[in-house]
């Protein structure tokens, strides 16, 4: 069974995403994201100051990274509409991306030629999405961040009489945490990311005539420790009968 009805949820009219009991691989990171424009040269300026650095661009693709060990983070290509393509997760194995490519419309397992390298797979999910499974990249070294600003609470006091002036340039981003996604066909696309790559519904959320509006779902990372809720490695689900759209 790849979804499940929640018990003790009055009203509830559709079956809610529930933890697959065998899936094909446990996806152990978000590595990517990936986005098309039009315009290569005006997406590279902005993105730099979100405060993403570039790692290489070219005539079809702009690839940046955060001051993080990924060699990068966030993809643009080269295409005549805007739009949100896909990401990519990592796997722990080689023979996880054998497993992945026994899937409807999976690719081979093929070396890639992204920065970082390794080797990937390339689906589609039930909503259209391309997702890249990933394994084997090369980490790169950090780039420094400037640290933490420091506040005082009601156990530390930790600055007194000292102003906190923040440099007035792009913030720096570290890595990716979570990513969103809006789609039309909620349950299929849920139970295909459970089923496939181990994704784990923390918190579902419905609307009041019991109809699914939200899945929360966390990577599936066993007695590794995660970071805190607010930037959980986590996808986010939000159902819509009416388009798609990142």
């Amino acid at each position: 069974m790849e979804t499940s009805a929640h018990v003790g949820v009055a009203g509830l009219t559709t079956t809610q995403p529930a933890r697959h009991p065998h899936p094909t691989t446990k996806a152990s990171a978000l590595s990517y994201l990936i986005f098309d424009r039009p315009d290569l040269e005006q997406a590279e300026r902005f993105l730099n100051d979100f405060g993403l650095q570039t790692v290489l661009r070219n005539e079809a693709r702009l690839f940046l990274r955060g001051t993080g060990r990924a060699p990068f983070c966030y993809v643009v290509r080269h295409a005549p509409k805007a739009q949100f393509a896909g990401f990519g997760l990592q796997v722990d194995s080689e023979s996880d991306l054998h497993a992945l490519t026994r899937l409807p419309g999976a690719t081979e397992v093929e070396r890639s030629d992204w920065p970082g390298g390794g080797y990937r797979v390339t689906l589609t999910d039930p909503s259209g999405f391309r997702v890249d499974a990933v394994w084997g990249a090369r980490d790169v070294e950090p780039l420094p961040h400037r640290n933490a600003l420091q506040f005082n609470s009601v156990d530390a006091v930790v600055r007194i009489n000292d102003t906190q002036r923040p440099p007035a340039n792009a913030p720096d981003v570290i890595k990716l945490g979570h990513v969103v996604l809006e789609l039309a066909d909620f349950q299929k696309t849920c139970a295909w990311y459970t089923q496939h790559f181990g994704f784990i519904p923390s918190d579902v959320q419905t609307l009041p005539d019991g109809s699914l509006a939200v899945a929360f779902m966390r990577l599936d990372l066993g007695g590794r420790p995660t970071i805190t809720r607010s930037r959980w490695r986590k996808v986010s689900f939000r159902s819509t009968a009416i388009a798609l759209s990142n």
